[in-house]
């Protein structure tokens, strides 16, 4: 959820990933300055993710039904 959040993906839009991506839960505890955007808040998620989780992401364009 974190990281579609991050991204602003629907749940079909993220794919693939290591397994245990399903199964593990974090606690994260942040706060944020003022008040931030949506886009400034997916900002953030997006530095937290790589920088504490080191989260790599690969985007790609595919045809969907």
């Amino acid at each position: 959820m974190i990281i579609r959040n991050a991204y602003q993906l629907q749940e079909f839009q993220l794919v693939g990933g290591p397994g245990w991506l399903g199964a593990d839960r974090f606690d994260i505890v942040a706060k944020a300055d003022g008040n931030p955007t949506r886009d400034d808040f997916s900002a953030m998620l997006r530095a937290l993710l790589a920088d504490r989780f080191k989260l790599v992401v690969h985007k790609e364009t595919r045809d969907l039904p």
